[in-house]
């Protein structure tokens, strides 16, 4: 699972990201502080980009990815 969080005053977006097996165990689980450039899809998809390299890192092998909005999970999968 991935999201952003983002502040508009502070120029800022929070990032999050945990990787669980297929138990539901958690693997690994991270966050991250990134400019904001007050595109919200941009923050999200920037979250999923950063969480596949958490999983890729935790040595993940298959993948389901949860997020928002829907036009990002489109463009990851090539929609």
């Amino acid at each position: 699972n991935v999201d952003a969080a983002t502040s508009s005053e502070k120029h800022l977006a929070g990032l999050g990201a945990i990787i669980r097996d297929d138990q539901g165990t958690v693997i690994a689980a991270a966050i991250k502080i990134s400019k904001f450039n007050g595109d919200v899809s941009f923050a999200e998809a920037e979250a999923l980009e950063w969480g596949l390299q958490i999983a890729r890192n935790a040595s993940a092998k298959a993948l389901i990815v949860e997020s928002n909005p829907q036009s990002v999970v489109k463009l990851v999968n090539n929609k």
